[in-house]
């Protein structure tokens, strides 16, 4: 809101960081940001609503670890309203990520039944979350306006047409010469920053990657084991999209070789090429990468976690290798 006392609470970081002293170690702030600007608006920071860019800076400056934006259309006002849940320690994205399935499981473990048998929430269930996950396009758009705005940005809103696409006709998996083992070459020359694509992406919830781990630590099964170790293949490592949905491949990128070592490795998905770019580094400059609240990795998380994307050039002949 644009009035004297709102400006004073939200460009104050006394009062933010009381907030965030209040809560528990797992606590969740949420609060409302205003009506949702239209996508042709100019920068957030550049309007009279400077104030909402100020106190999510303010928040992710303070130590909240998971900023996220979201919209509701039902609050009777005369245009969609956007919310922002910040959360002081990441685990909460294992609720928030989670499906329509968890969710409605959740309400109703916590809620008491009615009397009558009707649901008793009259506008809430888990599709009404599930809306709440992925921000409009708006909200990333006037985001992406901003110059202050992160990498993701540039590189993360969808795939880039005129990024070329290496498909299975263009590797080969066969015995590495010199080890004796199985591994996928590459037939041709392929660019930095060029896509990999084959297969479908299975998609792991974290709750469910989260029992195949345990299953396996716990009893030890071999069958389940080369199943844990299949599914970590594509967890997203970055601080940024920790916690969401796992995936891996059913085509041959699924037999591309793990490795340690920072010189072999030549593909990775998305996070991995702006981790191997330093872009979302703890040096990164002002404004290059924001870890807690980005709307564009909310909105394309299966770009982040799922299809591979070549690190630098691959002669033919070179074999890859996938952390």
């Amino acid at each position: 809101d644009n009035v004297q006392f709102a400006d004073v609470l939200y460009n104050n970081d006394v009062f933010l960081l009381s907030l965030f002293n209040a809560l528990t170690d797992d606590g969740v702030l949420i609060m409302q940001l205003g009506e949702i600007a239209p996508s042709t608006n100019p920068p957030t920071s550049h309007t009279e609503n400077k104030n909402k860019v100020n106190v999510i800076n303010a928040l992710e400056r303070l130590g909240f670890k998971s900023l996220h934006e979201y919209q509701e259309s039902h609050c009777g006002f005369h245009h969609p309203w956007s919310f922002l849940i910040a959360c002081k320690s990441i685990k909460c994205r294992d609720n928030w990520f989670s499906n329509v399935a968890a969710k409605d499981l959740a309400i109703r473990r916590r809620i008491r039944p009615t009397n009558s048998g009707a649901p008793p929430l009259k506008f809430f269930d888990g599709t009404t979350m599930l809306e709440y996950q992925i921000p409009p396009r708006a909200i990333e758009t006037v985001h992406c306006y901003d110059p202050n705005s992160s990498v993701d940005c540039k590189v993360g809103r969808n795939y880039d047409q005129r990024t070329a696409t290496f498909l299975a006709g263009d590797f080969e998996v066969r015995h590495n010469e010199e080890t004796g083992e199985m591994g996928v070459f590459s037939k041709v020359e392929i660019p930095k920053m060029s896509y990999i694509q084959d297969g479908e992406e299975i998609f792991f919830e974290p709750k469910t990657r989260e029992m195949f781990s345990k299953s396996a630590h716990y009893y030890m099964l071999h069958e389940t084991l080369p199943l844990a170790e299949y599914s970590a293949m594509s967890t997203i490592k970055s601080n940024a999209m920790q916690k969401v949905p796992a995936s891996f491949s059913t085509g041959f990128p699924a037999l591309i070789k793990r490795s340690s070592s920072l010189t072999k490795i030549n593909v990775g998905t998305l996070s991995s090429y702006l981790m191997r770019e330093n872009l979302c580094s703890p040096n990164a400059a002002k404004g290059e990468c924001h870890e807690a609240h980005n709307p564009v990795v909310d909105r394309h998380l299966s770009t982040y976690g799922s299809g591979l994307v070549t690190l630098r050039d691959i002669l033919p002949g070179e074999e890859l290798f996938i952390l």
